[in-house]
């Protein structure tokens, strides 16, 4: 097991420095997909994962396009019920605990059921009848 033996204001700074080469990575290829003209949304903010619109996942529906894109800041991103689609997709545990969080802070409810198909709605539906996972 490797000792980390940072502790204070020295562990601030080097996470500090971490978060920081991330945004840097993430600018650089926001900009590389800018200039490319390949279409992209950022979410989450310190990641980047390739959906192939159109791809099925986990016998879910084809992902979405994600254009029209809304700006926020220096970044692109989806819609709410994009990404919400785009999660219901994947379906992943950590997908899963994304909309958790969201139905956690009111963001998405039993009203948002009829905005996706039966097995999209489905697994929605599980997930706010089971808030607690």
């Amino acid at each position: 097991m490797i000792e980390f033996n940072l502790k204070g204001e020295k562990l601030w700074q080097r996470m500090e420095r971490a978060v920081g080469k991330v945004n840097e990575r993430l600018l650089k290829t926001i900009q590389i997909l800018a200039i490319a003209k390949v279409p992209y949304a950022v979410i989450g903010g310190h990641a980047v994962r390739v959906l192939l619109c159109g791809r099925i996942e986990r016998e879910g529906e084809p992902n979405p396009d994600i254009e029209p894109s809304t700006r926020a800041g220096n970044f692109q991103t989806v819609p709410l019920e994009t990404l919400v689609r785009m999660k219901l997709n994947a379906f992943r545990r950590k997908d899963q605990m994304h909309l958790l969080d969201m139905i956690s802070l009111g963001m998405i409810d039993h009203s948002w059921l009829e905005r996706y198909p039966a097995n999209l709605s489905d697994r929605l539906k599980e997930l706010l009848n089971d808030p607690e996972g």
